[in-house]
């Protein structure tokens, strides 16, 4: 168990914030100063299901052009 340098009101507003419904407690940087690991943390909320479908296609696309371009290198190259 690692200790988490906060003081309790601030650990108890975390807590109080990721109960809200969709949220959730995110590491943001991750770094070692003077022999310690530090981390920044935030508070985020989910994506709606439209924003998902949006990455999703575009993932999609992405994923698409791709090959399309390995295999025009592929029979250009």
């Amino acid at each position: 168990m690692r200790k988490l340098l906060l003081h309790r009101a601030e650990i108890d507003k975390l807590y109080g914030e990721t109960q809200v419904g969709g949220r959730a407690l995110v590491l943001l940087n991750l770094h070692w100063k003077n022999g310690k690991l530090k981390a920044e943390i935030a508070v985020a909320q989910g994506k709606v299901a439209r924003d998902k479908r949006a990455d999703l296609k575009k993932r999609a696309t992405d994923r698409e052009t791709a090959r399309e371009v390995a295999r025009f290198n592929r029979k250009h190259g």
